[in-house]
């Protein structure tokens, strides 16, 4: 069985996705909207939906995973009471690798839908 790697408690995770899902639902919204009134979309508004599906994307994902990747880059945990630094270095490395490849999945998946976003306002 895989080693489980966390460094949230139920409280914290929770502080993650909850505003997480609230800002994706906002940016489908929104996505939806511009889609629907058929005008091309400037780079700045690419920009700006890319910018809150990556958050909405890192706080779903954090809250799920129970892995807060600012917490992993600076070697800290936070199970609910308070924020401590991780003793072991082995798993202080494993959260640090995991939270590298939340973060580069999260940034590809957001940048691959603002890409689509953007080439449909443009059809």
């Amino acid at each position: 069985m895989p080693e489980i790697i966390e460094n949230l408690g139920p409280v914290e995770a929770r502080k993650r996705w909850v505003p997480g899902l609230i800002v994706f639902i906002i940016t489908l919204v929104v996505i939806f909207y511009l889609l629907s009134i058929d005008t091309p979309v400037p780079w700045w508004g690419a920009v700006l939906v890319f910018i809150s599906l990556l958050f909405g994307f890192l706080g779903l994902d954090q809250g799920l995973k129970r892995t807060c990747v600012m917490n992993a880059f600076r070697g800290t945990e936070d199970f609910d009471s308070g924020e401590v630094a991780i003793e072991e270095s082995g798993r202080a490395r494993k959260l640090k690798k995991k939270g590298r490849l939340m973060l580069l999945d999260n940034v590809v998946k957001a940048l691959t839908l603002a890409a689509l976003f953007t080439y449909l306002t443009y059809l």
